[in-house]
Order: C-alpha cells, then structure tokens, then sequence
C-alpha cells in the first residue's frame, strides 16, 4: 500500500515536471521546478520513511496518506498551467504597475556608494542579531550553534542580514556591462561565503541559485543538459554543508537522514490527527504573530501557523528555534483538509505562472525578475511573505532612484 502510492506519486512528479519542461522549453521553469526541488525532497524523505518503517510509530497506511496528500497539492499546482491565455500573466502585471515597480530604469549602472550602503545594512543587521539575539561572537566562531540557539527573538534581523546580502548581489549582477561567468562567479563565491557567517545552508545556497537565474534569463540560456548537471551540484554542496557543521559525523550517506524530517513530520501529523482536529482558518490567522517582533512583545507565542503542529508533536522545540522540517500543505490540511491543499496548490500555482510569464515579457526590468524568483522559483528573499516583499521592493527602489540618476539600460545588456 506504502510503496504503491509512493510509487505513483513519483511517477505524478516525474509527469508534472516533463510538462513544465515541454510548455516552456526549459527546466528553469516554476512546474519543473517545483516538481523537481520540492517533488525531490518529497521522495527522498517518503523513501527514507518507508525504508524506516518497521520501526515508526505509524503504519503503512498513514505513508500511503502522506502521499496520496501530496498528490492533490500537486494536482492543484499542475491545473492553472493547464489553460493557456496571459491572464495570470496580465494581472501580476497590474499589481506591479500599481506598485510603480514596473520601471526598467532601476539598477541600470554600477554606483560604488549604493552597493557598499546595502553592504553596510547587512553588517549592521548581522551585528544587531548577534547583540539582541545573544551569542556575541559565537556568531563568528561558531555560526550553526549560534543559529539554533540564539536566533529566537531577533528573527527579523536574521532575515534582514540575509536580504540586504541578496538585494546587494542582485543590484551587482544587474548592473554589469558584460556579466560573464568569470566577473560574476567569483563575487557570488564571496557572497555564499558572507551567507554562512548566519549558519543557514539555504542562505548560502541562494546565491548559487541567483546567479544561475541570472545567466539563464540575462546573459545567455544554459544548455538544458548541464542545468540538469547543476542539480546533484546543488545536492552535492548540500551534504558537503551538512557534513561541514557535523550533522551527518563525515557520512555523505547520513547527510540524507537530514531530508527524512518532512516526510515523518507530515505522517506523523496525519496519524495523530485526532489530537489536532480543524481548524477551519485558525491556522492560517495564528499565522499572523509572525509580523509581530518579539522584541516589542516578549508574550509572542513560540508556535503559531504550521509550528502548531511542531507544539503537539514536538513538544518545547519552537522554543529552541531547532524544529523539524515539514511539507508545507501541513498547516492549510489542518485548517480545511485535502480540499483546502488542492486549492493551495491552485492559488500558488497561479502566482508562480503570472509571476514568471510576466518576466518573460518584461527582462528588462529588475523587480520583474526579483518577483520571479521570489514568488516563481527559489525565493532568494527567505522568510519574506508577500507583503514583506512588496515592502522590501518600495523600499529598495526608493533607495535606489535617491541615490542614483535613472539611465537606459546599455544595449550589451539585452536580453538572450
């Protein structure tokens, strides 16, 4: 029963990303993507599960639960790119007008005073976490103990290290008269290398992920074959990471055990689903403490939105900032069920399509691509929700046309 229904979700994944691959004739598209990087971990996780399973507490039908879960939210996420039209396309495009970000003007030219300004706010976010966060210079010497230990109650200047470091990367990639791999990969190495000072493998991960964006839409396309290539590259990183902070004892076969997290959190969440019950929108309202610092009000609760579930079945772990990873239609299916996961899928999949079809037309235009990614593919901005992102782009481009004169685009800069 459990190795059926993993089988067939498999086989869903492997169909939805030959789809997005055949529509758009690239695998950096949001379907193939989607189905690779969040289909991948899936598996990977479902398979470690399954391999464990004489000794979970759950049975083989609450595996095959998970999974049959899983395919609805990928049924929802495969349907909007089912039709054909530009409507997403058209109405991201309005909502973007209406935000005043649709310029092509913003970024165009290098400004030596601007990039070290974005440089200096992640220094001086980085140095905020370590004082209101605690830890000092264990932020220095030992980021991944610092990370889980003292990250709790200075979360919005973790974020914001992070986001000033992605925001002065993209403006230096954007504006480069001849971005050639061999000006714009070392930068990007030194960029990864600032990103593990927060001791987040994701953080350092997203500026490979930037930077191959980048190339494939603003210098000239990747051949499919080694974007492929890239991905077991990426993989590979990862368990070096993991192995770097002790994680899996030197073991690149133990680095996977790390992957079995999101799966056993979703089984065991089903299983035990008479403990948590519906929540018909609580969830998602609970959600609402994450805009609220703790800093200003130390009564924020540790659990609120998907870290619900974390509070029931891992009790006190919240607290620590060190909770197990989940699949992420959890906290809607305890609020409205299968139903409500299909219609995630849906509702996401709408934005990643306008999002991405939307940049397809516009390339020139720097917020179009940071929305893209954001919204479309890996968000380089982590921890940003729509309306964080919205602000932190109003932001930045008042920042930039305050510093700056707007100039066209250079011709050696049209798109591929």
């Amino acid at each position: 029963m459990a190795g059926t229904a993993l089988l067939v979700l498999a086989c869903s994944y492997i169909a939805a990303a030959t789809f997005g691959l055949v529509r758009y004739r690239t695998p950096l598209n949001p379907l193939t993507f989607a189905a690779v990087v969040g289909g991948g971990i899936t598996m990977l996780s479902g398979a470690i599960v399954y391999v464990q399973l004489p000794s979970a507490p759950y049975s083989a039908a609450d595996v095959a639960h998970t999974a049959w879960v899983s395919l609805a939210q990928l049924a929802g996420t495969v349907t909007p790119y089912c039709f054909r039209g530009r409507l997403p396309a058209r109405m991201f495009g309005q909502i973007v007008r209406w935000l005043g970000l649709e310029s092509e003007r913003v970024a165009v030219r290098f400004n030596r005073v601007k990039f070290l300004l974005l440089l200096a706010a992640a220094g001086a976010c980085y140095a905020g976490l370590a004082i209101v966060g605690g830890g000092g210079l264990l932020w220095i010497t030992d980021t991944r103990n610092a990370y889980i230990q003292y990250r709790a109650g200075a979360g919005p200047l973790f974020a914001a290290t992070e986001w000033f470091l992605v925001f002065a990367l993209m403006y230096f990639l954007w504006s480069r008269r001849n971005p050639t791999l061999a000006r714009t990969l070392p930068v990007t190495v030194l960029f990864a290398l600032a990103a593990s000072m927060t001791g987040s493998k994701a953080n350092i991960l997203i500026m490979g992920v930037v930077l191959t964006v980048f190339y494939q839409y603003r210098v000239r396309p990747i051949p499919p074959v080694l974007l492929v290539l890239i991905i077991p590259v990426f993989l590979g990183m990862f368990s070096l990471l993991l192995i770097a902070q002790g994680f899996a004892q030197g073991n690149p076969l133990l680095a996977l055990v790390y992957f079995k997290d999101y799966y056993d959190t979703a089984t065991q969440f089903l299983s035990r689903f008479s403990e948590f019950g519906y929540h018909y929108g609580g969830v998602m309202l609970s959600g609402l403490w994450y805009y609220v610092p703790r800093g200003l009000y130390p009564g924020k609760p540790y659990e609120y939105g998907i870290m619900l579930v974390h509070r029931v079945l891992f009790v006190g772990k919240a607290e620590t900032g060190n909770t197990p990873g989940a699949l992420p239609w959890i906290a809607i299916y305890m609020d409205f069920g299968v139903v409500g996961v299909y219609l995630l899928g849906v509702l996401g999949s709408l934005t990643q399509r306008g999002a991405y079809e939307y940049f397809l037309g516009h390339r020139r235009e720097f917020f179009a691509f940071l929305f893209m990614m954001q919204f479309a593919l890996w968000a380089p901005l982590p921890f940003a929700t729509v309306s964080i992102t919205i602000v932190l782009s109003l932001a930045v481009a008042f920042f930039f046309r305050l510093t700056t004169r707007a100039t066209r685009r250079p011709a050696a800069l049209s798109p591929s």
